[in-house]
């Protein structure tokens, strides 16, 4: 109970601050957590989030098309790839603010688990 309190307090506090703000590991991991990432791929996470956006929520890259912690292309062009698009759990985020940092690790964790894990980024873990 206290581990899920805990996580709470530190989940309020990330999405309360700037997202323009560097999240701390804690809050980081806290947003892991709660977003549904087992427990022992959230190393692995913290490393890929770390990379791909230094842990700052409206990070946007790859000539904007890359966006948030985990920097999901969420707008492709109809034919490029984006084989997410076609998994039924997507379906209730599709039109969600992918810049959320709890839509964006959720979007992440669809991916995570339907794509071969860490082989649809760039960034792997260490």
């Amino acid at each position: 109970m206290f581990e899920f309190f805990l996580s709470f307090v530190l989940v309020v506090s990330a999405l309360s601050q700037s997202s323009a703000e560097q999240l701390t590991i804690n809050e980081s991991r806290a947003l892991l957590y709660v977003a549904g990432w087992p427990l022992k791929t959230i190393p692995e996470a913290l490393d890929v989030m770390h990379c791909e956006s230094r842990r700052i929520p409206n990070r946007i890259g790859d000539q904007g098309k890359s966006r948030g912690l985990l920097q999901i292309q969420w707008t492709l062009p109809a034919n490029t790839w984006g084989g997410w698009r076609n998994v039924p759990e997507m379906s209730n985020l599709k039109t969600a603010d992918i810049m959320d940092p709890l839509i964006n690790l959720r979007a992440g964790l669809i991916i995570y688990q339907n794509f071969g894990g860490w082989n649809a980024w760039t960034c792997q873990p260490n």
